[in-house]
C-alpha cells in the first residue's frame, strides 16, 4: 500500500476515529485499519463496542498502490498531529508501515490486517425473521455469554449474515 495525502484532510479523520480505537482483550483494536482501493482510504477505528469508518475519497488524495494495514492509532495520530502541514507519505511493506511528513520519517510495526475484525458496513441492509425464530437461536446460544464484566467481548453473541444465511 502506498499513498499521500494531506495533512489537513487526514487529521480530522484519525482525530475521529482515535477515539473509539483501543482493547486489552483484543490488542489489534489499538490499531487503525487502513485499506486504499480504488475509491480511496478506509479507516476503521473500534473497541469491542463501537466501530467507527472514516473516509478519505481518491478525490482529496494520491492512491499509488493499494492494499491493506493496520497501524497502531494513538502513535499515528500523535505523530502525524506533529508533522508540518503538507503531504504525508505512507508506505507499508509486509507489516511494517513508514509515514513521511516534512524532514520526519517514522517507522510502524503493524498486525496482520487479516486479524482485523470485520464490522458490518453503513450499508447493511435489514433483514427479517420470525419473533419465534429469533428467540429460539437466543435460547440456543445464551450458555456461552459471559456474565462478568471483565470479559466484555464475551458479552454478546455474534450474528453473521452472509447473503440469505444467518449464523
Amino acid at each position: 500500500m502506498k499513498f499521500t495525502v494531506e495533512k489537513s484532510v487526514l487529521l480530522p479523520a484519525l482525530s475521529q476515529a482515535a477515539k473509539v480505537a483501543g482493547n486489552k482483550l483484543l490488542p489489534v483494536l489499538d490499531d487503525f485499519y487502513f485499506n486504499t482501493d480504488s475509491t480511496g482510504l478506509t479507516i476503521v477505528a473500534g473497541n469491542g463496542e463501537v466501530t467507527l469508518l472514516s473516509r478519505i475519497w481518491a478525490d482529496d488524495m494520491a492512491v499509488i498502490t493499494y492494499g491493506k494495514a493496520t497501524i497502531p492509532a494513538k502513535k499515528l495520530h500523535e505523530i502525524v498531529n506533529k508533522l508540518p502541514d503538507g503531504k504525508i507519505e505512507f508506505e507499508t511493506k509486509g507489516l511494517k508501515t513508514v509515514v513521511k511528513g516534512g524532514k520526519s520519517k517514522t517507522d510502524f510495526a503493524g498486525q496482520d490486517p487479516e486479524m482485523y475484525p470485520e464490522f458490518p458496513g453503513p450499508h447493511t441492509k435489514p433483514i427479517k425473521i420470525r419473533g419465534e425464530d429469533f428467540k429460539d437461536i437466543v435460547k440456543r446460544t445464551k450458555y456461552a455469554v459471559a456474565v462478568k464484566e471483565n470479559s466484555p467481548i464475551l458479552l454478546g453473541v455474534k450474528f453473521d449474515l452472509r447473503g440469505p444465511k444467518l449464523t
